[in-house]
C-alpha cells in the first residue's frame, strides 16, 4: 500500500489526468466502433436469414407443386404402375437424394446454411445420435 501511494506522488498529476483522460477516450472508441461491429453482425445475420428463409419458402413451393403433380397423376389414373410413376418423376427431373452418415463433431454447420441457400446439397442434421445421417 506504502509503494502505491509513492508511486502515485511521484508522478505529477498533469500526467494522471493526461493518463486517466487517455484511458476514457480508448474506452469510448472501443465502445462505439465496438457497438458498430455488433449492429452490422446483427444486419448480416438479418438479411442472410431473410435470404434463407425466401429460399426455404420457394424449395418449399416447388416441393408442393411436385406433390399436387402425384396427386393429380393418382387422381387421373384407376391404378398407377411403377413404371408410370417411375415416367413422372423422370419428367418432373427430381434428383434422387441419398442418406449418408456424416459425424456430428466434424461438421462444418456453414454447410448446413450453404445448402439451404440451394449453392450446395441439402444436408440435414440430427444432433445427439451417435451416427448422424445427411440427406445429399
Amino acid at each position: 500500500m506504502h509503494f502505491l501511494i509513492k508511486t502515485i506522488s511521484s508522478h505529477p498529476p498533469k500526467a494522471w489526468i493526461v493518463l486517466g483522460f487517455s484511458l476514457a477516450v480508448t474506452w469510448l472508441a472501443w465502445s462505439v466502433s465496438n457497438g458498430f461491429v455488433i449492429e452490422r453482425a446483427k444486419e448480416r445475420f438479418q438479411f442472410e436469414a431473410q435470404d434463407l428463409q425466401i429460399a426455404i419458402n420457394n424449395r418449399l413451393r416447388d416441393q408442393e407443386k411436385v406433390l399436387q403433380g402425384g396427386v393429380g397423376l393418382f387422381a387421373a389414373s384407376k391404378h398407377v404402375s411403377r413404371d408410370e410413376w417411375r415416367k413422372f418423376t423422370k419428367a418432373l427431373d427430381v434428383e434422387p437424394q441419398q442418406v449418408v452418415p456424416v459425424d456430428p463433431e466434424s461438421t462444418d454447420w456453414r454447410l448446413v446454411f450453404y445448402s439451404a441457400m440451394g449453392s450446395m446439397p441439402i444436408i440435414h442434421m440430427r444432433p445427439k445420435r451417435q451416427v448422424v445421417r445427411a440427406l445429399i
